[in-house]
């Protein structure tokens, strides 16, 4: 899943417990790795779209940056050492939907 800052800050905020996310240099996007648990209806992933949320489908690849010289990417936050699952979208999604209800009308940038 992907988001604009202000949206997945919130987003981060909402979510009892952390979450691997990355965001690319420029700080424009931040990318939430997740478990795919659960089906995104049409309705639903119109409105996330609303506020600048897009969920990749299953199965789906998406691309990271992958370079520490001019273009790549930094942990917004990472991974706990512990952990070897990646959350379920559900979550996430559901803390996007609650946070972005919050947001004025016009699209999120």
């Amino acid at each position: 899943m992907t988001m604009p800052p202000s949206v997945g800050a919130k987003v981060l905020d909402a979510l009892p417990v952390p979450v691997p996310v990355v965001g690319d240099l420029r700080d424009s996007r931040w990318t939430f790795l997740v478990r795919p648990d659960c089906p995104v209806p049409m309705c639903l992933a119109a409105q996330l779209a609303e506020w600048g949320v897009t969920v990749a489908g299953q199965g789906r690849g998406i691309v990271l940056p992958g370079s520490d010289a001019g273009w790549g990417a930094r942990w917004v936050s990472e991974p706990a050492a512990s952990d070897d699952a990646l959350p379920g979208q559900r979550d996430i999604i559901g803390a996007a939907y609650r946070c972005g209800q919050s947001i004025p009308q016009a699209r999120i940038g």
